[in-house]
């Protein structure tokens, strides 16, 4: 598997790498089946639906389970996405955003601790812009896209001078439109949310990551 590229993003004070994989039509179908599978399983509550979740999906589809954590080293599909992917990109954002923040490379004690989950939308599902608390960055995997248009992956800037052009001028969103096989990693508490879009599916694994230091 290679990475045909890496961009690397400021549209406003924030760290976003988008990296697009290649070699990636096998492992995307097989994720996409399971991801089907657990969406259809009578044993798995879906999160997305669950009042108690209280989560900002719209009509979507989100298997409660941690995907990794589960069945890393179980199911091969599964074991491909972290070993290729998740975790050789999580690094490089990482130590991209230790090198902006501090001028300095990121500690070698430290570790990345993840949570995943996947998401399954259908036409007209969504999510509400929201952010994810407490962690360091988020990552959202484009298993599946509608091949109709629609459906674009939306970041927020927070700041005020955003909505003041002669007073810094800075981007107020960015919509970037996902391919299969593309990985976007934002700092988590970066407002976002994927706009729904009229046909087709859409199946993401995304997770979050803490830095914690080794004690």
């Amino acid at each position: 598997m290679q990475k045909n590229q890496r961009n690397i993003y400021h549209p406003f004070p924030i760290l976003l790498h988008q990296i697009m994989f290649e070699e990636v039509e096998e492992l995307n179908k097989n994720l996409f089946k399971f991801v089907k599978n657990l969406v259809d399983s009578d044993e798995i509550v879906d999160a997305a639906t669950d009042p108690k979740y209280n989560l900002t999906t719209q009509g979507a589809s989100q298997p409660d389970i941690d995907l990794c954590k589960e069945y890393y080293g179980k199911v091969d599909c599964i074991t491909k996405f972290v070993d290729d992917i998740m975790i050789p990109a999580s690094q490089g954002w990482t130590e991209d955003h230790f090198m902006e923040l501090s001028g300095k490379p990121m500690p070698t004690e430290g570790k990345l601790n993840f949570s995943t989950w996947a998401t399954y939308y259908t036409p007209n599902t969504w999510q509400t812009p929201h952010i994810h608390r407490d962690k360091l960055f988020t990552g959202v995997y484009y298993i599946k896209m509608p091949e109709q248009s629609g459906g674009e992956f939306v970041i927020q800037n927070p700041h005020l001078q955003s909505t003041q052009p002669f007073d810094g001028g800075w981007t107020v969103q960015k919509e970037m439109m996902p391919k299969e096989g593309e990985l976007i990693i934002i700092p988590s508490w970066l407002q976002h949310y994927p706009k729904p879009f009229s046909s087709g599916e859409r199946c993401v694994i995304v997770f979050d990551a803490q830095y914690t230091l080794n004690t």
